[in-house]
């Protein structure tokens, strides 16, 4: 199932997002960074005369040069060096304690109809997999509960996982570009409202016609903008520092009270309560 990509959930694990580089390659290869277990394996299956060239180059992980028919199977075990199947993954909890319920592969160009394999293990003979095609660039996802399980029985569980396989099977001329593969959740709406805050207590006492009112704003996500209303005006935007911080500057105050409210909104569009201030202006 292709989805468009989607702001990232807090749960979410990278396996790689590809930001080495690997010459290309049609054979054996490991590539150290900050993937998953620390390296990636490459590993072509070839049955003899079949070609395919693998490379790791501009944050993305990029198969052509296919004659025949090759399989290509990418592999995050956490040991190092060692093409063959091991398991040294920590275990990893892909499902940060069941917030996460799904893979998402993010394929960034596509030529041909490739399959595609998504394999994890728990142990030797204790594995789970979906097998699926992909026939042009976008986000493959592929749900947990829709892995199958080697063994019902004895199912490998995704909060002890060991190895992590990802396999493409690709015919002559075929090719593909993959940006990004990672463990993730459902996107948690953001409806933390921001706050604002005038600076200065409640009343502001002055003799002069001009003022100028401070304060600070601040949102779990961030804020979008601050707006502040001088007696029966309206709202108007103010600018917003780095720090969070504002200042809005009136010069028509008159030798009264003049209230200022202020507001802000985040970039979720939640609208924080409003602060006041009462300016008095005297001789």
């Amino acid at each position: 199932m292709f989805l468009t990509l989607s702001a990232a959930s807090a749960a979410e694990i990278l396996i790689d997002d590809f930001s080495g580089t690997l010459a290309p390659t049609n054979s054996a290869a490991f590539l150290d960074g900050s993937m998953l277990g620390g390296e990636m394996e490459f590993g072509p299956i070839l049955d003899g005369g079949e070609t395919i060239s693998l490379q790791v180059a501009s944050g993305s992980v990029q198969i052509s040069g296919v004659t025949g028919s090759v399989r290509a199977i990418l592999q995050w075990d956490g040991n190092e060096n060692d093409s063959g199947l091991n398991f040294g993954l920590g275990p990893v909890d892909l499902t940060d304690g069941a917030t996460n319920d799904r893979f998402e592969v993010d394929f960034a160009a596509v030529s041909g109809t490739l399959s595609v394999k998504v394999r994890v293990f728990e142990s030797i003979g204790k594995y789970a997999e979906f097998d699926t095609t992909v026939s042009a660039a976008g986000t493959l996802t592929v749900a947990f509960d829709d892995l199958v399980q080697l063994d019902s029985m004895n199912p490998a569980s995704l909060a002890n996982i060991s190895l992590i396989m990802l396999a493409i099977d690709a015919d002559s001329g075929e090719t593909c570009s993959i940006s990004e593969f990672r463990a993730t959740g459902p996107t948690v709406p953001d409806t933390t409202a921001p706050a604002v805050r005038i600076s200065g207590g409640k009343t502001i006492k002055t003799s002069a016609s001009k003022v100028t009112i401070r304060g600070s704003a601040t949102d779990n996500v961030g804020v979008a903008r601050v707006e502040v209303k001088e007696g029966s005006r309206g709202f108007r935007t103010v600018g917003l520092a780095s720090a969070g911080t504002w200042s809005y500057r009136s010069s028509r105050l008159k030798r009264t009270r003049t209230a200022f409210v202020a507001r802000c909104t985040d970039l979720s569009g939640n609208l924080s309560a409003q602060d006041k201030v009462t300016v008095v202006s005297k001789d």
